[in-house]
């Protein structure tokens, strides 16, 4: 860890606001990252340093944030009927994940593929543990800093599974896909790479 923030470089885009003589800063963060990324580098510590707060889109850090999205995510668990295929799908990706069979299993299907393409990343590089989020509530935390959630888990619950039965659907097969043909994998280097180069025309694009 002594070597990483020696040698931390800054990665992603940072954008200053000012307003009314106050500045705040916004930073497009990823869900994925590598142990390199975990040390922030020189211009987010230093907006670290002068901001009083850190507010995220969710502070999956938080217990009380984890206990509400682990009862909302259940209540949804059987909210998609699997043919027989698809399940045999889903268990051989946990497998492949190295995870118990049941680990995900209280989950909604869509929730559990979306969780298995992350978790496909480290095939990659990438690692969830090493996302910028994570990583900054736990710096915020370890200095004392308030750490604000900007959204609700009902909010977040409905955006990652739509109330529209066919999208759910539509949504969850595009995953499975991803992850048995592993496109997947390419398509999440490659936005990791542009991003930690802050290359924001492609990220646009």
């Amino acid at each position: 860890m002594q070597a990483l923030q020696r040698d931390a470089r800054d990665h992603g885009l940072l954008w200053r606001v000012q307003r009314d003589g106050r500045t705040s800063y916004l930073y497009g963060t990823l869900h994925v990252g590598r142990l390199e990324w975990v040390a922030p580098g020189p211009q987010l510590s230093a907006a670290l340093r002068e901001t009083d707060t850190l507010a995220l889109e969710l502070d999956l850090n938080d217990p009380a944030v984890q206990r509400e999205m682990a009862a909302s995510l259940a209540r949804r668990a059987d909210a998609l009927t699997l043919t027989s295929t698809q399940r045999e799908q889903l268990r051989r990706q946990t497998e492949a994940a190295c995870l118990p069979p049941a680990a995900l299993a209280s989950l909604h299907p869509l929730m559990q593929a979306m969780t298995l393409m992350l978790l496909d990343a480290r095939w990659v590089g990438l690692d969830p543990s090493f996302g910028q989020e994570m990583v900054l509530s736990q710096v915020a935390r370890a200095v004392g800093r308030p750490v604000v959630s900007l959204e609700t888990v009902a909010t977040q619950v409905g955006t990652l599974i739509p109330d529209d039965p066919g999208l759910v659907r539509t949504r969850f097969e595009q995953a499975l896909q991803h992850l048995e043909d592993r496109r997947g994998r390419a398509v999440t280097l490659r936005l990791a790479t542009v991003w930690a180069e802050g290359r924001l025309d492609d990220l646009e694009n």
